[in-house]
């Protein structure tokens, strides 16, 4: 069967599929081309070697190379009619009003969030200290994630928010009638976007999206690959560091 067949000789496919990342003659095994470096990825990439292994993929160089490429901020031609305009929506709501929307939320609950980052509940002086769950500093770099997340999303599996695109779309043709500049019509629609459900159903979505086998991999798993991988063209693939993948 195929969970057999991947069983056995699981080290030797296992160096195939990583083999793309590694440079054999590096010796400093704080190398990102270094074995040792590279291995410790292998937590982040082990569903996807599956994936390449049962798919029949023939190159995971390739394989890897075209789920980074969908991360891509570039318009492509194929790309969705709306994704222009959810991305601009996603931006604008996460500049004006996320932050707006966290101040809303009650010092108890911001600590439950604060929870999932950290191994044990915050006490009442860090609670006054404000390390809690709170507006961020850093939104430039959550809107920079958004962008690289909507494009991939649309690429990957535009199925999986088709109702939002097609509601954005909608709304952007609408917009597109009373505006003689395409930047005005996006404007225009994005703001009334973020006024709608359309952004919070989009990442409701991709947390909620379950694996289509057990122990499968959802499209937030994919991108979250896809994001830790570097792939300059004529170059070696290569693994960002840990903080790097944190960030």
């Amino acid at each position: 069967t195929p969970l057999n067949q991947l069983n056995i000789n699981s080290e030797a496919r296992i160096d195939r599929a990583l083999s793309v990342f590694v440079d054999p003659s590096s010796t400093n095994a704080g190398d990102s081309t270094n074995i040792a470096f590279v291995k410790k990825h292998l937590p982040l990439v082990s569903k996807v070697i599956d994936v390449i292994d049962t798919s029949g993929s023939a190159s995971p160089d390739l394989f890897f190379r075209h789920l980074v490429s969908k991360t891509s901020t570039t318009q492509l031609q194929n790309d969705h009619g709306a994704l222009k305009v959810v991305k601009l929506a996603g931006n604008q709501w996460l500049k004006n009003a996320a932050n707006y929307d966290v101040t809303h939320i009650s010092p108890g609950h911001r600590g439950r969030l604060f929870q999932v980052s950290e191994p044990e509940a915050p006490d009442a002086e860090t609670m006054v200290s404000g390390k809690t769950f709170v507006p961020s500093k850093n939104i430039e770099n959550i809107v920079t994630v958004w962008n690289h997340f909507i494009h991939f999303i649309c690429r990957h599996n535009p199925t999986l928010i088709q109702h939002q695109l097609d509601e954005a779309l909608d709304i952007y043709n609408a917009k597109i009638e009373h505006h003689e500049k395409e930047k005005d019509a996006l404007a225009d629609a994005a703001q009334e976007i973020v006024q709608t459900n359309i952004i919070f159903g989009i990442i409701l979505a991709a947390i909620h999206e379950q694996p289509q086998s057990v122990n499968g991999m959802n499209s937030l798993d994919y991108f979250l690959v896809a994001r830790s991988i570097l792939a300059p063209p004529n170059n070696r693939l290569k693994f960002l560091a840990g903080g790097g993948i944190g960030e």
